[in-house]
């Protein structure tokens, strides 16, 4: 799996990765039509987005055009409390694997 990382023109870093739902779980019949088959995760140290179906190439976009996928991102709450988080470790537009 592949991570990507950029910054705004606001100065906030975003790291942005694939997620893909677990097909087995209970939890899948919940979720909206349109992420069960996976989604984008945008994540900032304040803000989560999720953008689905996961765009087709977007590894190798360049960050304007993830900054544009950004703003077609849902706003998700974050779950896990700031003091558990763990700071990202990716440079900007650097590929990490997962």
């Amino acid at each position: 799996m592949t991570m990507r990382s950029c910054t705004d023109r606001t100065g906030v870093r975003w790291e942005i990765f694939e997620v893909q739902p677990d097909t087995e779980g209970r939890t899948i019949g919940r979720m909206p039509e349109a992420f069960r088959s996976g989604w984008l995760c945008f994540q900032s140290s304040t803000e989560r987005r999720r953008l689905a179906p996961i765009p087709i190439g977007w590894q190798r976009w360049e960050e304007r055009e993830l900054l544009g996928a950004l703003d077609y991102g849902q706003r998700s709450p974050r779950r896990t409390p700031p003091e558990l988080r763990i700071p990202p470790q990716v440079s900007e537009n650097q590929e990490q694997p997962l």
